[in-house]
């Protein structure tokens, strides 16, 4: 047969093979056996149903850890961008004791190291950037 039945049209054609055997008894059997697969039928259903919803519960949990953990990584990128962006000199300059990495608008790149400029001119930067302490 190509064409697909449902619980009940199986159980309709069961019970019609069991009025046409005449047979008492063995339609009693026939449709008990009919109830049965009928009930067989149902029973895998909702377990099937059961199954794909707790499917679907671990997917979203799975889902939801993921997008926590991206914004997690997205927020420490974002933090970690920050200490590596170069601050524009028109914004600030730098205050106080430290090393700096400078860039200027002639020759490229210079530092700043503890306050004092090493062959360069503040004046002449255009961004910088806080170099971390010396171990």
């Amino acid at each position: 047969m190509s064409e697909k039945m449902t619980a009940d049209e199986a159980l309709g054609v069961i019970a019609d093979m069991a009025v046409a055997s005449g047979t008492p008894s063995d339609s009693s059997s026939l449709a008990k056996a009919g109830k049965a697969l009928h009930d067989e039928i149902e029973r895998l259903r909702e377990l099937a149903y059961q199954e794909v919803e707790g499917v679907r519960l671990v997917w979203r949990e799975l889902a939801g850890r993921a997008l926590n953990e991206i914004d997690r990584l997205t927020a420490k990128i974002d933090r970690l961008r920050a200490l590596v962006t170069p601050i524009p000199c028109n914004e600030r300059l730098p205050e106080g004791k430290g090393s700096v990495q400078a860039w200027d608008s002639y020759n490229g790149i210079w530092a700043y190291e503890s306050g004092s400029i090493v062959r360069s001119n503040t004046s002449q930067w255009t961004h910088w950037l806080p170099l971390p302490a010396t171990p």
